[in-house]
Parts: structure tokens; sequence; C-alpha cells
């Protein structure tokens, strides 16, 4: 061999050797955000808003700047629900992120935050247990988490999951230690600092920062947990006066034999529902959705299995098989940490029944997505251990751990399919609503009587936030003291005109937040009288809607309503990006039969 080969080979195999220390260093990263697309992003051309984005996220869309500045400004005055930070996310990341691609670019920012905080918690779990294996299998339980069903939810994203965010990054820079004591001081200081942001977002999380010390058990003494509990607990309680302070009714409105009561219901009964639902989801899966996902469960499960034995073979079983005494010990601290880290997610969430794991409402166990997963892997690791001799008692326990991924994966791309239906639901309803009432003016009312509205299996495509949807779409002239609106009213087959003897008053009509006759009406509205002619009431007949012409009142008088045009024609205002995601249906089967947003009687 020549010398200048001799010169090369210690070259190409140091090059080598970096590649590969990138690669693996890289690979799993790049894995869960592929994972965190499929299961929660894999159908995001046909997701749209929900809920509380028409209020947070259209609101902020069809704003200027200054219109948002001046909400925000008003938020932080007022001290809005204790959560400013909250608002300035839900206001300014909508408003710059729909300019650079409308509604598709916030469902990709929103990607990168659940991403970015599954890779938090990968390396975070790699950092204290100094195990690459039990870092995944915690992250892979997180990105499919099954008792929150609104990690695709725009609202969450923005809100929630930047709270988390804070968090995670609080925990790594507490437990990164220092051999300058300055240094650590300011480290542990930026620690504190985001989690009061995580606070001031989304407080269900903050007393989870609680058990920071217990991360570095061995680095932290005694008085230096004593501190961090102390100081947690000062911040926690000045938060809950100032809101008191403030008058925030979700505080003051509660009393402290009530408030107990419900913090002891929470910590008892959310733990067992959040772990609960890592073995009831499967369940459902092959309840329910086998025939039509079994397919996707059958590949899913394979990669899984792949994945985790290659990995497992690499080196961690290696290790494993060539001990003799398994580090039980440290798993079972783990365990303990990650059973303290969801209780400590609970007494927080006294709003929200935490028996509720589908919907909007499944948001109270969010604040348990990391103590749970961090209690499932220790369950699993501590499995491994105890068959630390049998290769093929621990090839069983891994096929097992995939096919339970693999139905988690199956239930989050079920979720995917019903975000889809409500977007679906919401566009042809839209369409309808445009079509039969194209003469909007300033000061039209639309009542709307129908019956058998769809309600969404995880969210809800027609909840308070309807008479939202019409100035969200379009922008309406400024100086309009009333902008159209959409009012459903309360009709059951059996009594469809229970509305009509608590809105109905000679030839007018009363709209206010106290009236039963509507479902929702906005209680910073004004009660207010409008005459018939600037009223479209649509109603359900023979499963579509109709506009009626006139309705008979109490006396059998006829009331005359709004005239319908001799033009059918779309409105002629000026849009916002939203309409485009409207109007744009993705959906060849919904003129099918019956509307795809009307229940089948």
């Amino acid at each position: 061999m020549s010398a200048q080969k001799k010169e090369e080979a210690p070259k190409n195999k140091f090059i080598t050797s970096i590649l590969t220390f990138r690669i693996e260093v890289v690979s799993p990263y790049l894995f869960l955000l592929v994972l965190t697309w499929s299961a929660h992003f894999l159908l995001i051309k046909d997701f749209g808003l929900y809920e509380d984005d028409w209020g947070f996220t259209a609101t902020a869309i069809a704003n200027d700047f200054t219109q948002n500045w001046n909400r925000l400004y008003g938020a932080i005055t007022s001290f809005w629900q204790g959560r400013p930070v909250h608002m300035a996310l839900l206001t300014f990341i909508p408003f710059w992120g729909a300019k650079f691609g409308g509604i598709q670019t916030l469902y990709i920012i929103g990607f990168a935050i659940l991403g970015f905080n599954t890779c938090l918690w990968f390396a975070f779990i790699r950092r204290i247990t100094c195990s690459g294996y039990g870092a995944l299998i915690a992250s892979l339980f997180f990105c499919l988490y099954p008792a929150d069903t609104t990690f695709s939810f725009l609202q969450h994203l923005f809100g929630l999951q930047t709270s988390l965010l804070c968090l995670l990054l609080a925990f790594h820079f507490y437990i990164t230690i220092s051999y300058s004591k300055i240094f650590t001081f300011c480290l542990k200081g930026i620690s504190y600092l985001l989690a009061i942001l995580s606070l001031l977002n989304y407080e269900s999380l903050f007393l989870v920062f609680l058990t920071a010390p217990l991360f570095r058990p061995h680095q932290i003494t005694q008085k230096q947990k004593n501190y961090h509990f102390f100081i947690v607990l000062a911040i926690g309680i000045s938060y809950f006066l100032l809101r008191r302070w403030a008058g925030e009714s979700r505080v003051s409105n509660m009393g402290v034999v009530n408030a107990l009561q419900k913090i002891v219901q929470q910590i008892t009964l959310g733990p067992l529902v959040s772990l609960g639902s890592f073995i009831l989801r499967p369940a459902q899966v092959l309840n329910e959705l086998l025939g039509q996902y079994w397919s996707v469960l059958l590949i899913s499960s394979l990669l899984f299995l792949f994945i985790l034995i290659n990995l497992f073979n690499s080196r961690w079983g290696q290790v494993l098989r060539s001990s003799e005494n398994p580090d039980f010990n440290s798993w079972k601290r783990w365990l303990i940490v990650g059973l303290m880290m969801t209780i400590l997610a609970y007494p927080s969430a006294l709003l929200l029944s935490v028996t509720a794991i589908d919907g909007r409402d499944s948001r109270v166990h969010f604040s348990a997505s990391l103590g749970t997963t961090l209690i499932f892997t220790c369950l699993w690791i501590l499995l491994l251990l105890t068959a630390h001799r049998w290769r093929f008692k621990q090839y069983i326990i891994i096929s097992i751990l995939s096919l339970q991924l693999g139905f988690l994966f199956t239930f989050c791309l079920d979720v995917q399919h019903q975000y889809r239906l409500s977007w679906q639901s919401q566009q042809t309803f839209i369409q309808d609503v445009i079509s039969l009432a194209p003469d909007l003016q300033e000061g039209t009312t639309i009542l709307l009587q129908a019956p058998g509205l769809v309600t969404g299996k995880q969210i809800n495509p027609f909840d308070w936030s309807l008479p939202w949807v019409l100035e969200s779409v379009y922008l309406f002239p400024s100086d309009w003291e009333f902008v159209p609106r959409i009012y459903r009213v309360y009709s059951e087959t059996s009594f469809p005109t229970f509305w009509q003897e608590h809105i109905v008053n000679g030839n007018e009509f009363i709209l206010s937040p106290n009236n039963p006759g509507l479902y929702f009406y906005f209680p910073w509205e004004p009660e207010r009288v409008i005459s018939g002619e600037n009223i479209i009431l649509l109603v359900r007949e023979n499963d579509k809607l109709v506009r009626k012409d006139y309705i008979e009142g109490r006396s059998g008088q006829k009331i005359v309503l709004k005239p319908k045009p001799q033009s059918t024609l779309s409105p002629n205002f000026a849009t916002t990006p939203i309409f485009d995601r409207l109007m744009a249906s993705s959906c060849d089967h919904c003129r099918q039969g019956s509307p795809i947003y009307l229940e089948n009687p």
C-alpha cells in the first residue's frame, strides 16, 4: 500500500464514523417528525376551522394589525382569563401565518410546534435516563397520546402546545448543570421565566414543574429542592390572587370548599382515565375501526415492530442481555416521578370533567401527556428488564408494544378523519346558507331552524361560534353597526315552534343572551328587537334547508320576512383567506341525498 493510501484510510474512517454518528443522532428526530405528521396532519388539506377557532383564529385573520393590537391590549389590561401570552399567540400567529399561505400554513406551523415538542420530550427523557430506547418509547406514546383528541386543533396547537413547549424548555434548562455557579444560577432563572410564560399561556401545566428537581436527584440537594418548591408555589399563589383581584370569573366564582372537593375528584379520577385510555383506544379500534383501517393497523404495527427490534438489538438489547443485575431501581424511580407528574396535571383543570376523552373537552387530559407517557414507558422497560435473559420473551414483549402503538396510530388517523368530516359539514352548510341568503345587508339576521345538525364525533362543526362565521369570511363595511349573523334557534321535531314562543312578539323578533329560544347569543351583544323585514329564516324541510317567505304568529297572523332576491349571485363583499378554504369543497359525496350536516331522522 502506498504512503498516500495509508494516509487516506484513517481520514476516510474518521469521516465515515462522523457520518454514522450524525445519522444515529438525527434519525430518531426525523422519524418522530414523520410520525407526528402522519398521525395528526396527514389530512390537513381537508381541515378547516372549528369551534373556538372562529372566535380567535378567524377573527385574527379578518382583523387588521391595529384591531388585533387593540384586542391584545384589552386582554392584557383586563388580565383576560389570566392568559395574556395565550391571547398574544392566538392573535398574531394566525394573523401573520395566514398572510403566508392561508389556513394551510397555519397547520404547518402547528405541525412544527407539535413536532418540536415531541423531539424535546425525546431529548429530555434521553438526558435523564441515558437510554435512547426508553426515550423513543416515551416520545412515541406522547405523539400518539390517546386521552386528548385535540392535537390537530389550531386553537390548542397555538395555545396549549406552545405552553407545553415553554415547560419542556424549562425542564431542559433546569436540569442543565454547570461547573460555574453563576452560569447555573442563570440557567435556573431562565427555567423559571419559561415556566412563568407557560403559566401565563395555559395554567394547567404549571404545577407539573414542581417535579423538576426530581430529574436530577443526585446533583440537587434537599435544600435546593425546598427552594424550588417554595418558588413554584409562591408563583402559583401569586398568579391565583392576581386572577382573583382582576375579577376573573373562573376564579372569583369558585368557593374554597367547592374548589378543594373538585381538586380531590380531579386528581383521583384524572390519572385513572388518562392511563386507561392507553388500553381503551386499542379496544375501540378493534370494536369500531378494524374493518376500515385493518391495513393501516397491520402496516403501522409492523413498522413499529421493525424499528423497535432493530434499535433494541443495536445497543440496548446487547447491554441488557449481558447485564447480570438490570437497573430496576432507576426505572422504578422514574415511574414514581411520572405518577407525580400525572397527579399534578389535574388540580388546575377544575372546569372540565375528567371523564371526557373525546371532543374538545378531552383537553382536560392534555397536561397529563408527559406524566402518563413516562409511566407507560417505565412499565414497558421494566417488563423488558424482567426478561433480560430470554431473548424470545423480549421479542414477545416488543411485539405487543408494537401492536399497541399500531392501535394508537390507527386511532389518531380516525381522529383526523373525524376532523375532515366536521369541516366538510361546515363547508356544505355555509355554501347552502350563502346560496339561500345572498342578500346580506346591514342588520340582516339569519335564524336557523334545523333540528338534527351533526355534532361531530371528535370536534363540533356547529358550536357556540356559529354566529361568527359570516363576518370571518366576508369583510363587511366597518361602519355597519350590526353585521349579518347566523343564530340557531331551539327547535325539535316534536316541538318545532318552541323558539317562536320566546323570540316572536307581534311582528318583531327579540334577540337576547337570556332568550331560551336561541342556542347561542354572545353575552356581550346587546338585546335587540328586529323587524321581520330583516329576518331570513332557514328551515329544515324534507331533509334539506329551505328559505321561508313568512311564518305564522301565535295568533295566526302571517309575519312577512325578508323577501328573496331576484338574483342568486353571491354577496359582493371582499373576502378573507378563510373564504377560499370554505368554498373549495373537498367532499365529492356531500351533495348526494341529504346534506352531510344533517343527521338522519
